[in-house]
């Protein structure tokens, strides 16, 4: 959301690339797909944990059941996974410890209701704590990160805002608070949300995503926007900026003022080459396949 916030035209531009280029969407890093299996091992290792009908399963014991899966992962993709495994359980404990009746989910669909997002969202663990009468007092909604790029905090971090605004107008607890679980560089960190702060995230996203739907959508390349965007390589206005930026540096240089730009410019710059050989080596293979 962050990114679209920052270039409104990015979705619809990456839905006509990918349209026009079928399989570009789907290609996925060696370290993305460990990332993937690293969510999927917490996924299960949680579900063997809270989703017992026989009550919750120590955390070491399923951990241990889960050695094989964690064993099969590279070794920083299995240390992320049980670090967010750990700090889950570690949530889950203080609402016990609390005299809260707790109820645990994962990868558990949102509708996006107020905010204005059609598909929703899928919130990785979804953590509920009911008083004696069955109130629910408080919901927390865990994110995991196992990539090696710092997402920051958990009160900037607007894609985890619009999960909290959907989970409160689908449950409607008493207090909800969000968790960014970074398991990778082992940064974790929290905040916690009103009635009127949900108002707000609404009010915003629903804004996004009224300028991305837009006819003359606005391009608006950095390299927060387009790190991870399926149409860099082919994104004029991406192309246009980098040249512009080039040549303005080199007829009037550049002073101390301008480092910190200049140095996003370069990475933009650089991400912009890698995935244009990225776009390259996959039409080379296109071309291979076709010939076999």
């Amino acid at each position: 959301m962050s990114a679209i916030e920052l270039c409104p035209g990015r979705p619809r531009l990456e839905a006509q690339i990918c349209n026009l280029i079928p399989g570009w969407h789907d290609r996925s890093s060696a370290v993305a797909i460990q990332g993937t299996k690293a969510h999927d091992v917490q996924a299960h290792t949680l579900a063997l944990i809270y989703h017992r009908p026989d009550g919750f399963h120590p955390a070491s014991e399923a951990m241990d059941d889960m050695r094989n899966h964690l064993a099969a992962l590279e070794p920083w993709a299995a240390d992320a996974a049980r670090r967010c495994v750990a700090y889950c359980v570690a949530l889950v404990d203080s609402l016990l410890a609390q005299g809260m009746r707790v109820k645990v989910e994962v990868e558990m669909h949102l509708p996006g209701g107020s905010t204005g997002i059609q598909r929703g969202g899928t919130a990785d663990v979804l953590i509920f704590g009911y008083d004696a009468n069955g109130v629910l007092r408080k919901l927390i909604v865990e994110d995991t990160k196992t990539g090696f790029l710092d997402q920051g905090e958990a009160c900037d971090h607007l894609q985890l805002h619009c999960y909290a605004a959907m989970a409160w107008e689908k449950y409607e607890p008493e207090h909800i608070e969000v968790h960014l679980a970074q398991g990778r560089i082992r940064h974790f960190s929290a905040a916690s949300f009103t009635k009127w702060d949900v108002i707000n995230i609404n009010r915003r996203a629903y804004f996004i995503v009224r300028r991305a739907t837009e006819e003359n959508h606005i391009f608006s390349p950095c390299i927060n926007a387009c790190r991870y965007c399926k149409a860099l390589p082919l994104c004029a206005a991406a192309r246009g900026k980098i040249m512009s930026d080039a040549k303005r540096f080199e007829m009037f240089g550049a002073d101390y003022s301008d480092r910190i730009k200049l140095d996003d410019d370069a990475k933009l710059a650089r991400r912009f080459v890698e995935e244009a050989k990225e776009l390259q080596a996959f039409f080379r293979e296109q071309e291979k396949v076709k010939q076999q």
